[in-house]
């Protein structure tokens, strides 16, 4: 039900080559946090590949030390097939100025690009309304970047002290209808403490989430969205408005509850669910 982003070290040809086996919705080529400086050719090397199909992310190491666009990294990307970028780092509107600045001196089609922001810092949170609203990127997605950001803050990181920050970046995707991804998590090994962290991010409304682990990979596509009384209810729900036109259809009442057409959206979702999954 979560959409999965996958992130591959781009040095790392060992897991480049095990792509096709793992069978995540999406995957993020890594060029920040999970590379070496020294390795930045041999990586660049590893993806030229898959880079030129034009399907899968990447995430680039966007600034320096001195807070200066890496023009260079963008360009070799753009230059061997990539289209879909993750953004890190960005905290202003003046950061994605820059990098819009640079695709278009490259007389490159921004209609042809997606971006999704990641949000690291408390200045990117604070205005990340307006990054998405004032940037000519095409950005179709928003996510925070909860390692960073909390070393940023000095917050230990756990689920309760991320909330605000979450809810946040959450809201800021819905009002600009664009995707919603979670936050990645380091945890490779505690199954149940990462079966909370999907419940908290669906229960939120996320959409999608963030995985480094073929762990957690197994874990979101294996997790129950919906227990088998809320399929029921659900069910039961959907064929009593299907005795409705739209035109018609106002309440009904299931159960000694109402059910008004707020209420119909998830109820599509949860029988859309449970027929994929099997579930009566």
């Amino acid at each position: 039900m979560m959409k999965s982003y996958f992130f591959i070290p781009a040095d790392k040809q060992k897991f480049i080559a095990k792509m096709d086996s793992i069978g995540a919705d999406e995957f993020v080529f890594d060029f920040e946090d999970a590379l070496a400086e020294n390795l930045y050719e041999t990586a660049l090397e590893n993806v030229k590949e898959k880079a030129a199909s034009g399907r899968y992310f990447v995430r680039p190491k966007l600034f320096n030390d001195s807070g200066e666009l890496e023009e260079n990294v963008l360009h070799d990307l753009v230059r061997i097939g990539f289209r879909k970028f993750i953004l890190p780092k960005v905290s202003s509107t003046k950061n994605l100025a820059k990098i819009e600045k640079s695709f278009l001196q490259s007389r490159l089609d921004l209609n042809e690009f997606k971006f999704i922001l990641l949000i690291e810092d408390p200045h990117g949170l604070l205005f990340a309304k307006d990054l998405v609203q004032k940037s000519g990127l095409n950005i179709v997605g928003i996510g925070l970047g909860s390692h960073d950001y909390t070393k940023q803050i000095g917050m230990t990181h756990t689920l309760e002290n991320l909330y605000y920050a979450r809810t946040h970046v959450l809201n800021v995707a819905k009002a600009f209808k664009i995707e919603a991804v979670d936050i990645a998590s380091m945890n490779i090994s505690n199954e149940s403490e990462f079966d909370i962290e999907i419940k908290t991010g669906f229960e939120l409304g996320y959409d999608s989430k963030f995985i480094i682990h073929p762990m957690q990979l197994e874990r979101l596509k294996k997790y129950t969205y919906y227990s088998d009384s809320m399929v029921l209810e659900a069910r039961e729900v959907y064929q009593e408005i299907q005795k409705y036109s739209s035109e018609d259809f106002s309440v009904v009442k299931v159960n000694g509850k109402i059910f008004e057409k707020p209420h119909i959206e998830r109820i599509k979702k949860i029988v859309e669910w449970a027929d994929e999954n099997g579930t009566k």
